[in-house]
């Protein structure tokens, strides 16, 4: 089965509309019609939850049940750690991103 990587922006992107979102949700439904695995980086949970708490367009309660909802996509999570912090490091910079 293919394996897709996202990141915070994507998940956040399932829950808010923004610029391509139709894109991620999109993913999303392929994950949930088991076309695809996500993969994500450990922090993946606390980022999104932190972003749309931030956000301001959600209540407490709301946020509890996205914080329920995101374990059960099943992530296959890989802690920054290691020769992939290297690797991230690496790709970060050759490529100019600006977020690690």
């Amino acid at each position: 089965m293919e394996k897709v990587v996202v990141d915070a922006s994507v998940v956040v992107k399932w829950y808010i509309n923004e610029d391509y979102s139709e894109n991620a949700r999109e993913l999303r439904n392929m994950y949930i019609n088991g076309q695809i695995e996500l993969i994500a980086p450990e922090l993946l949970p606390y980022e999104v939850l932190n972003a749309l708490k931030y956000s301001n367009y959600f209540k407490k309660e709301e946020l509890v049940q996205i914080a329920k909802s995101l374990t059960f996509y099943g992530f296959i999570l890989f802690p920054l750690t290691g020769k992939l912090a290297e690797k991230t490091v690496e790709i970060a910079v050759s490529k100019d991103v600006n977020d690690l």
